[in-house]
Formats: C-alpha cells, structure tokens, sequence
C-alpha cells in the first residue's frame, strides 16, 4: 500500500503525528495485563519482528527525523545522512516493555508535532542537501516521511498481530 502525502498539509501532518501515540497503544494494549497478548505483540511475526519491535522502530526514525527538522530550520547549509531518504529499517531487539516503546513513540512524536508546530509557513520549503547522493531534503518532506513512516508502522503492526494470532 502507497501512501499518497503529496498534498498533506504541515497542520494535517501534525494532527496524525499527536494521533500516533493512541493509535498504537490501542493496537498494543487492548487489553492491559493480558498476559497472553504481551506474548502476541512481542513475537516475531513472518518477517522477523514483533509489533512491539516495530514500534520501536518508529519511534526512532521518528526522532531521526525531528533531528533532521531541527538541522534544516537551524543550520545554514544543512547536510543530512542519505538513509533518511530510505524507508526505515526494522531490527529484532526481543524487547518486552510495552509502556517504554510507547512513552518513546510518543515522546519522539510529540516532539516533531511541537517543533512543526513553530515552523514559519515560509520555511517549509528550506532543504538540506542529502550526503551520499544528489537529492535533497525539504522540512516538509521530514514531516511528510514522518508520517509515512507512522502510518506504515501501524499497517505493520497490526498485520504482525494478525499473523501471529493466526499462527
């Protein structure tokens, strides 16, 4: 599934990113203290990784990419490491603390929607040019992928539930 964000907005892209947080604990923790569901979200699904490692995953390219923000709307020349440009990457980690992924989805989120939120209109367009290719980078991009990266890592929590229930 391809997300069309071309037309997103800085104000809608805000909206989704404070939306994320509630959004992934209701798919993570529907039922607190289940037991049987810690063990659903924290096993590898066919792809190697839990839900839970999934959302942390995001939560760090989510900050990567309220770092990358702060470069472009700071720096006068800004330089970004070209893997922003590349979908995020997604390790194992076997991690089981469910109220720490989601405290750092939420801090990273929060913390992108509350930068954005401060970006003058006109400065949306400034970019950083990315090393190791020609491309560059506009801070709405960073916001755009920001929330490409959200809406993703919620198709695939919820697929990895899904097929690990199934299993």
């Amino acid at each position: 599934m391809t997300l069309d964000l071309s037309a997103l907005s800085p104000q809608d892209g805000i909206a989704a990113l404070r939306s994320y947080p509630r959004r992934f604990s209701a798919l993570l923790c529907p039922i607190s203290g289940d037991d049987t569901w810690i063990s659903i979200i924290t096993r590898p699904g066919p792809e190697g990784m839990s839900a839970l490692d999934i959302t942390r995953a995001c939560a760090t390219r989510i900050s990567d990419l309220s770092q990358a923000l702060d470069v472009i709307l700071i720096e006068q020349s800004p330089q970004l490491p070209g893997t922003l440009a590349e979908p995020a990457t997604v390790v194992a980690s076997g991690t089981q603390d469910v109220p720490a992924q989601l405290r750092a989805l939420d801090a990273a989120t929060s913390a992108l929607a509350s930068r954005a939120e401060r970006v003058p209109a006109g400065d949306w367009g400034r970019a950083a040019h990315l090393d190791s290719s020609d491309g560059e980078l506009s801070a709405l991009d960073v916001l755009r992928e920001a929330v490409r990266t959200g809406s993703d890592g919620l198709h695939k929590v919820e697929e990895t539930i899904n097929s690990v229930r199934r299993a």
